[in-house]
């Protein structure tokens, strides 16, 4: 398996090439990055001004269509035809009798909801007064409205364009909301006469003489989709849609070819529009929980919260749309890039000839070749950086050859000293194995260094010793050493006594490397030493003798006890 390469481990040509490559990748990566940054915030600001914009507009749009619808309510409402309608309706009602008054209102409006056909009569004329003909004509000049109905102030039925689902409106919220001020906008609704979501317009109408005197309601329906078409029809840029956001904190979207969709708004959706109504913000999550671009616009009509515009566009478009903008300016950053890279290598090549020169120049030093003389074109240059750089390293081959010399001379005489010397010498590695012996030790065991070389140390000693000199190898490793006396086993069997001499040998971690070891040849000294310890052996039986004799009074016990001591 091939070593990695490690980072940076090529040629000072390649570094350079990567250096100039990634300085300018960098410069050219920082100024897009700050581009990018740049063109996102003045896009951002300027789509949101669009957005808020158009938001307005539609704003604009949907209020002039309240007023519009509100004005023919008006119209209706101060209609002299409709005020007497609903007197004669008024005064009608009054006439009867309490008990008539409730079982006709349950009667009826229980007839009336079932559509029974006993009810048409009646239905019919309602149908086909003047007055709901009034209101027929009235919803012909705004288109915007599906239903219009007048009731009068007890909530029965008096005029209407379509037949509705119930004779009695009193007990319906926009009926009983609408006596609250002068006129009501409900949030959208499903509207069971005529089908569609809807909002409710509804206006009081009082008496001209008595101000604080109900006559009626008039209430408009207005299909939704007609009154927020200018919100639900826009379009911005891929993404960008128009919702309606009612009071009660639901969105409404229309999309062609697709029904009305209705969604509940998350209560910090509602926060966020609340607070940003009137501007445009970013980072506003849409109904999928996309960020977004948003334009925020109130509703209103005569002071009155009808609802928001919400206007909103994907950042994700924004930023679709800044990166295809700026392809362009990338590729034209990469061909620079790569320019300037072939460029460098160029420029690199010319001014790197110096260093590639004495690069090859220590090559040689270090094989001992110092023949090898510098180009003139790099030793005459005029550059100073490198005329000091030819020059130190001149000196520098001049004192490695000079040091070389020493080194030499000084291993010659080790050399001639360790071959020469009296005593053995032996180094062991950490595993015991003989690494190097010298002559004499040679001519001390008898072995030839091929013979030892490689092999266990402990070969060289006789089995008694063996023992005795692996605990004193132990001692070494663990950093007590001292000399000792052993016995050598030759190659020819015979021992020899030796003085053992170690050194531990140690890296600067003081991890155990192996031993060095002195050998001293001391048979000659055992010699003297059985010599003396026979003299003293031999005296010590005399001074037997002296003792037997004197303590012997016969002459053949004397003879006896030297002739014993003699035998001994």
């Amino acid at each position: 398996m091939l070593p990695r390469r490690k980072l940076f481990s090529f040629g000072i040509t390649h570094k350079v090439i990567f250096i100039v490559v990634i300085s300018v990748g960098l410069s050219i990566g920082l100024a897009t990055l700050f581009n990018y940054l740049s063109l996102t915030r003045r896009l951002s600001q300027t789509s949101g001004e669009e957005l808020h914009v158009v938001a307005q507009g539609a704003r604009d749009v949907v209020e002039s269509d309240i007023e519009n619808t509100t004005s023919f309510l008006e119209l209706i409402a101060h209609s002299p035809v409709v005020r007497e309608d609903l007197l004669n309706a008024n005064r009608a009602y009054d006439a009867l009798s309490p008990e008539a008054r409730e079982a006709g209102k349950a009667a009826l409006d229980e007839a009336w909801k079932k559509q029974e056909s006993v009810l048409d009569p009646f239905i019919n004329t309602i149908e086909s007064t003047e007055n709901s003909d009034l209101l027929k004509a009235v919803k012909m000049f705004d288109p915007q409205d599906v239903e219009i109905m007048l009731t009068d102030r007890h909530g029965y039925i008096v005029a209407m364009t379509n037949r509705t689902t119930d004779y009695w409106q009193a007990d319906e919220d926009w009926w009983q909301k609408s006596l609250e001020s002068s006129i009501y906008i409900s949030p959208p609704t499903y509207d069971g006469s005529s089908q569609v979501w809807a909002i409710h317009i509804a206006l009081p109408i009082y008496d001209l003489e008595n101000k604080q005197q109900l006559n009626g309601v008039v209430r408009g329906t207005i299909d939704i989709a007609s009154m927020m078409n200018s919100i639900f029809s826009i379009q911005f840029g891929k993404s960008g849609k128009g919702y309606f956001i009612s009071t009660d904190g639901f969105a409404y979207s229309l999309s062609q070819g697709h029904p009305l969709m209705i969604r509940k708004v998350p209560p910090d959706r509602m926060t966020a529009i609340e607070q940003n109504a009137g501007h445009w913000t970013t980072q506003f999550p849409d109904f999928s929980g996309n960020m977004s671009i948003a334009g925020i616009e109130k509703i209103f009509y005569q002071q009155e919260l009808i609802g928001w515009v919400l206007v909103l566009m994907a950042e994700q478009e924004l930023h679709s749309t800044i990166l295809s903008a700026m392809q362009e300016n990338l590729f034209l950053a990469i061909v620079l890039i790569l320019a300037l890279g072939i460029t460098g290598s160029l420029i690199s090549n010319k001014f790197l000839e110096a260093f590639r020169v004495l690069k090859k120049e220590l090559h040689r030093i270090a094989e001992g070749d110092y023949s090898y003389k510098i180009s003139k074109s790099v030793a005459s240059s005029h550059d100073t950086d490198i005329k000091g750089l030819v020059d130190s390293f001149t000196r520098m081959s001049i004192a490695v050859q000079s040091r070389e010399k020493t080194i030499q001379e000084s291993e010659k005489k080790y050399r001639h000293l360790v071959e020469t010397m009296n005593e053995g010498l032996v180094m062991i590695d950490e595993q015991g194995r003989i690494k190097f012996t010298n002559p004499r030790f040679l001519s001390m065991s008898g072995f030839k260094k091929e013979e030892l070389i490689g092999k266990n140390f402990l070969m060289v000693f006789t089995p008694d010793e063996r023992e005795n000199v692996a605990l004193h190898w132990t001692s070494r490793i663990l950093g007590i050493q001292s000399s000792y006396e052993t016995e050598l086993l030759r190659k020819s069997g015979d021992t020899l006594p030796v003085l053992i001499s170690p050194q531990r040998l140690s890296n600067e971690q003081d991890e155990f490397l192996g031993s060095l070891a002195v050998i001293t040849d001391i048979s000659a000294g055992k010699k003297v030493e059985i010599t003396q310890q026979k003299k003293i052996k031999e005296l010590a039986s005399l001074r037997q003798v002296d003792i037997s004799i004197l303590s012997s009074t016969k002459l053949e016990n004397v003879i006896q006890t030297v002739f014993d001591q003699l035998q001994s």
